[in-house]
């Protein structure tokens, strides 16, 4: 069972400091001479989300600032080695003075010789909400915490370990420890510090920040406003080898098309993993794999198990097929992982509808709009947008993606409750009623001769071992299409589900998300849900 996320309670009357939670930062500053913001407690608005953010910050030490707004200021940690998604890393974090909350805003270089001087760059941003009384987790060097963040997410906890503070001539040093706790969102490895580089606010490197360039994506909005006039984004196999040299990944033949009288090559898909990889990896980490693969001179094929000779990058976890059956599935954690994957002429991933770690119950059900032949793509969106107004009705929050083929899938998220039999069965009879209700468009039969002019509404891939097209995953077909994530505003300007090429995916996913609040929904289907559209469970086989 996920924790309870408590109310903010009211913070304790203790020290001082409390009293005048900035008086330490105040006096450690020389506002005439740094930029950093003098900032004031600011009282938060009722309803209002908690801030948290993350700074790079390359100082005496290169380290991570990380901080928590709470009772109108900034709780502060500075992270020695950056945070890791992998539970077993336990980062030393050092408390720090309180900052205001204007800080949470601030990049650039504090002089050399004042107080934390070097170049400070915003590496997350987000908001956050405690798992219990945070004042109660503060005191009792015990702070869990829900992160939602566009790098860090899920839950974590700061641990006080007492009895090994120190004294410095600045006062006493609290030493904490900064964990991951294991959840959708963990890793086996470090699955953030040598992934991301650049700030989330202007796309800079600290090197870029030290020496004041302009903001990246500033440059890049501008761009996109005369797009018809620019040349779009190319990816190049030397991008790719050096990507692959600077993971570690062995890449060979980068320059060898990936398919039969196409252009696109190896290293250029390396290129394209790595340009998206920010927006792909949390929507498909840590969910067992299927793969189709297109090794040079042979025709595309499925694999789903481990047959020997895949890189290490690529992980693997062993599930139980059948009773006294087991296989080893592939999964993805890093972007390494993917290039791995490519290493070995993987053209498409497809991923399961649950993490491994809550396998048996799926967070996320999927319906699969697959089009009649000479239907146009018209057609597939209106169908799209229906299909979302029917969940909206069962309370089911919902997000298309065009698929880089025919069709569209309409994936609704879900709190990872409900195990596989039960989401199948209403995923079913979803796809059977609306069938019989709307007969003239759909059908839930999957012959194509049944379809007469009408949309299949695939729900085959809501069961256990069932796979589809992952997020922002190439397509092994003509062009070299992708799957990629839009938002329902966006259908009408789309004139097929395959328009997104490489370099227009790309450019897609550096654009604000298109599924702002997939992460943040906790809907689920429950067992009365699945009775009000099938019937009493006692009289159901399951």
């Amino acid at each position: 069972m996920p924790a309870k996320i408590h109310p903010i309670g009211k913070p304790k009357v203790m020290a001082t400091a409390r009293s005048e939670p900035l008086k330490d930062y105040k006096a450690k500053r020389d506002f005439k001479k740094t930029a950093e913001p003098a900032g004031k407690v600011t009282r938060r608005k009722a309803g209002t989300p908690l801030r948290f953010i993350v700074q790079k910050h390359d100082a005496t030490r290169l380290h991570y600032d990380f901080r928590l707004e709470l009772d109108g200021v900034l709780k502060s940690w500075a992270v020695t080695k950056g945070r890791s998604t992998n539970p077993a890393d336990k980062r030393l974090a050092v408390r720090v003075e309180d900052h205001p909350l204007d800080y949470a805003d601030f990049e650039g270089t504090i002089p050399e010789g004042e107080y934390g001087g070097g170049t400070v760059m915003l590496w997350d941003e987000g908001t956050w909400e405690p798992l219990g009384d945070p004042h109660d987790g503060l005191d009792g060097g015990d702070l869990k915490f829900t992160l939602k963040g566009k790098r860090m997410k899920g839950e974590w906890v700061l641990v006080h370990m007492k009895g090994r503070d120190q004294q410095t001539r600045n006062g006493p040093r609290e030493n904490w420890l900064l964990i991951k706790h294991r959840d959708r969102y963990a890793t086996e490895t470090d699955g953030l510090t040598e992934k991301f580089t650049t700030s989330v606010e202007t796309g800079r490197d600290l090197d870029g920040i030290a020496k004041g360039l302009k903001s990246r994506k500033k440059t890049v909005a501008t761009k996109r406003k005369s797009r018809a006039k620019l040349k779009p984004m190319q990816f190049t196999d030397d991008m790719g080898i050096a990507v692959a040299e600077r993971l570690g990944v062995r890449l060979t033949s980068p320059t060898r098309p990936v398919l039969p009288d196409e252009t696109v090559t190896k290293g250029q898909l390396v290129a394209y993993y790595e340009a998206v990889a920010e927006r792909m990896l949390p929507l498909v980490s840590n969910r067992a794999l299927s793969l189709v693969r297109v090794p040079h001179g042979s025709k595309p094929f499925f694999q789903k198990h481990d047959s020997g000779g895949f890189p290490d990058v690529m992980k693997k976890v062993n599930i139980e097929l059948k009773e006294s059956e087991r296989e080893d599935h592939f999964y993805i954690t890093d972007l390494a992982s993917i290039i791995g994957g490519v290493q070995m002429s993987t053209l498409e991933f497809h991923i399961w509808g649950s993490h491994i770690e809550t396998l048996e119950q799926p967070d996320r059900i999927i319906f699969d709009i697959d089009p009649d032949e000479g239907l146009e793509f018209g057609h597939v969106r209106d169908a799209a947008r229906r299909i979302r107004e029917v969940l909206g009705e069962w309370g089911l929050e919902s997000f298309p993606m065009v698929t880089g083929g025919k069709g569209i899938h309409v994936i609704a998220p879900l709190k990872p409750v409900t195990e596989w039999p039960l989401v199948k069965l209403f995923c079913r009879t979803f796809a059977e009623k609306l069938e019989q209700n709307e007969p003239e468009h759909f059908t839930a039969n999957i012959r194509k001769v049944k379809r007469e002019g009408r949309m299949f509404v695939d729900y085959l891939r809501n069961e256990r071992g069932a796979t589809a097209v992952a997020p922002f995953s190439t397509r092994g077909r003509k062009g070299i299409p992708c799957a990629v994530p839009v938002g329902w505003d966006e259908l009408d300007k789309l004139k097929a589900a395959n328009a997104f090429t490489l370099e227009s995916a790309a450019e897609k996913a550096k654009e604000p998300d298109p599924w702002p609040s997939y992460f943040s929904l906790t809907q689920s289907i429950t067992k009365g849900m699945v009775e009000a559209v099938a019937g009493p469970l006692k009289d159901l086989k399951l």
